[in-house]
C-alpha cells in the first residue's frame, strides 16, 4: 500500500490526500459534503443522533461512514442545572454535526436554540465575540461577564475573547495557554465550585469596601 501524498488538514473540517491513486476525503460532513456526493444518503444510515459521523470519501463519492462519541459525564446535567439556578444562561458551542449537538442538549438540559453543532474554531470566536457586544452598555462596561470553558485546540480563539477564558482538565495545550483559569479535576462539578468560590470572593471584597468606606468615613467626621 502506498503512502498518502498531497495531504491538507483543515482545522475543524478534516484531511484530503491521495492514497493508491485515489482521492480520499475524511472528515466531517459538511467538510466531505463540500467535497463528494452521496453524504446525506450515508448519514441516514447511522441511527444512533448522539454518535458524531465521520463521512470518507473516494473519488468524489461517499463510501463509507463512522460514528464516534463519548459518554455524557455523569455530572454534566446536574453540574449545568446548578449554573443555571445561579442565574448563569447555558450556552454549547461544538464542532460536533448539529444533530449530536442537540442530542447531546437534551441529555444535559440546555435548550435547543442555545445548542450549536458543526461550529468552526473561528465561528466559535464569533460568537463569543458576538455574546459579548450584546453585554456591554453604552459606555462599554460589561453589565454580564462571558465565560467560555473548553479543552480543545478548536476553542482556543474562543476563549482568548471571552471575559473568562477555562480550560478543562485533561485539555490541549493551545487550549490553556490562552485560559485564564484551569480545572484541575474532570468534569463540571469543579467549575460550579469555582463559580461559588469567585461569589463568595466579591462578597468579601465588597464587604470589605463598605468597611473601609464607613472607616474613613468616621475620620473624616
Amino acid at each position: 500500500m502506498d503512502a498518502a501524498t498531497n495531504l491538507e488538514h483543515v482545522t475543524g473540517g478534516g484531511i484530503t490526500g491521495r492514497v493508491n491513486g485515489h482521492d480520499v476525503v475524511l472528515g466531517s460532513p459538511a467538510f466531505v459534503a463540500a467535497r463528494a456526493a452521496g453524504a446525506d444518503a450515508m448519514l441516514a444510515r447511522l441511527g444512533d443522533p448522539t454518535l458524531t459521523p465521520v463521512l470518507v470519501a473516494m473519488d468524489g463519492q461517499v463510501v463509507a461512514i463512522a460514528g464516534m462519541g463519548d459518554k455524557v459525564r455523569d455530572d454534566a446535567r446536574a453540574s449545568i442545572t446548578a449554573l443555571q439556578a445561579r442565574g448563569w444562561e447555558v450556552r454549547m458551542l461544538s464542532g460536533d454535526d448539529p444533530r449530536v449537538a442537540q442530542a447531546v442538549a437534551r441529555q444535559v438540559g440546555i435548550r435547543a436554540e442555545h445548542a450549536i453543532g458543526g461550529a468552526t474554531p473561528e465561528s466559535k470566536r464569533a460568537q463569543v465575540e458576538a455574546l459579548r457586544a450584546t453585554t456591554r452598555d453604552g459606555r462599554g462596561h460589561a453589565a454580564r461577564a462571558v465565560v467560555m470553558v473548553g479543552d480543545g485546540v478548536n476553542d482556543a480563539a474562543a476563549i482568548a475573547v471571552a471575559d473568562v477564558g477555562i480550560g478543562v482538565h485533561g485539555g490541549a495545550e493551545a487550549c490553556l495557554a490562552t485560559a485564564d483559569a484551569y480545572l484541575t479535576t474532570p468534569g463540571l462539578a469543579p467549575l460550579v465550585a469555582m463559580a461559588d468560590g469567585a461569589a463568595r470572593t466579591m462578597r468579601v471584597i465588597r464587604r470589605n469596601m463598605l468597611w473601609a468606606l464607613a472607616y474613613n468615613g468616621e475620620g473624616a467626621a
